[in-house]
């Protein structure tokens, strides 16, 4: 049998385990039903099958072992179904209720969250082994902590889609909806699906996909590195598409080294369409050089090499339009 603890309208803290053990003798084999109603609540679970509803407020819950029910009420809570420093690995069910919730879940756990009922994050946490994952309905942020291979498939909201680690491997498709898919520092797949997307690779050698709608394409990471030592391969699909080589403070997949051409970091375009896509670079266009020969495989098409002329030094090569012998003037876009 359960043990129940019900709360008032104040701000409690109330926890099944605690730094140092569990509150009483047995109390981890119990199971808790912890109401808080009112106040800003810190609710926290045992290792046993916890139910706890922090009611209205901004609720912190915490199930720990077990497979726990958390349901975080009116205004804005944090939901950890998978514990705060480890991972459980059992099922647990997240309800957010109203507000801007917070939710710390694992591939299993199920996250329940109300259309229209607040702008919500989910923190995906855990180890991941060749699996799909499916984002729950109604949760607009998705951010990636956990490290391995999977599959994800994003809800059909306008979604914000953020890798935080560098030990993820796998593939994410943004589905319907206006996204913005970020990459870590891994080898990403971003695939944005239906809309206008914006897709960007970040660190490793990324794979990004815009699919139908007008994207925006960058194959790295603007604050964290300029695509120096990496191979980045970007298809637009349908659609008018922009592919980003520079900004207004560099060329990226420039390595400026003075004697080599930079053949081994570069963004191969595989789908560019002259008179509909775009090239946003660095600098005026007259400062790159534009060449044509058969630089993947033998395909009857050449491809068009873009280097950036850097004056003295060896002009360093930052793209390949694959199959590409049409490029003029009006394609590029300088910052």
């Amino acid at each position: 049998m359960g043990t129940k603890v019900f709360s008032g309208n104040t701000d409690d803290t109330f926890a099944a385990y605690k730094e140092g053990g569990f509150l009483g003798f047995g109390s981890e084999w119990r199971s808790w039903y912890i109401d808080g109603a009112g106040g800003n609540d810190k609710l926290t679970g045992g290792e046993k099958n916890d139910t706890i509803i922090g009611g209205s407020g901004n609720d912190v819950l915490k199930g720990l072992g077990g497979a726990d029910t958390l349901e975080g009420g009116a205004d804005n809570d944090v939901l950890y179904g998978a514990g705060v420093n480890s991972y459980d690995y059992v099922a647990d069910t997240l309800k957010g209720g109203t507000g801007h919730d917070v939710y710390y879940a694992e591939t299993n756990d199920l996250v329940v969250e109300a259309a229209n009922s607040g702008y919500d994050t989910l923190h995906l946490v855990g180890s991941f082994s060749y699996a799909q994952y499916s984002m729950a309905a109604n949760v607009e942020e998705l951010i990636i902590d956990g490290t391995g291979n999977l599959e994800i498939i994003a809800n059909n909201l306008d979604n914000n889609i953020k890798v935080n680690t560098s030990w993820f491997y796998g593939t994410i498709d943004g589905g319907f909806g206006v996204d913005f898919m970020e990459g870590g520092q891994g080898f990403d797949q971003l695939r944005g699906g239906g809309d206008n997307d914006t897709l960007i690779g970040g660190g490793g050698g990324d794979g990004l996909f815009g699919d139908t709608g007008n994207d925006v394409i960058t194959g790295v990471d603007f604050s964290g590195g300029t695509g120096v030592g990496t191979l980045d391969k970007l298809t637009g699909g349908a659609g008018a598409d922009r592919f980003i080589l520079g900004n207004a403070s560099q060329a990226f997949y420039d390595d400026r080294i003075s004697t080599t051409a930079g053949t081994n970091d570069y963004a191969l375009i595989t789908d560019f369409q002259s008179g509909v896509d775009k090239l946003v670079i660095h600098g005026p266009s007259f400062a790159y050089i534009v060449q044509q020969e058969h630089k993947l495989g033998a395909s009857d098409l050449k491809d068009t090499l873009i280097f950036r002329d850097n004056g003295t030094r060896t002009p360093d090569l930052i793209a390949v339009l694959q199959d590409t012998t049409t490029l003029v003037q009006t394609d590029f876009v300088s910052y």
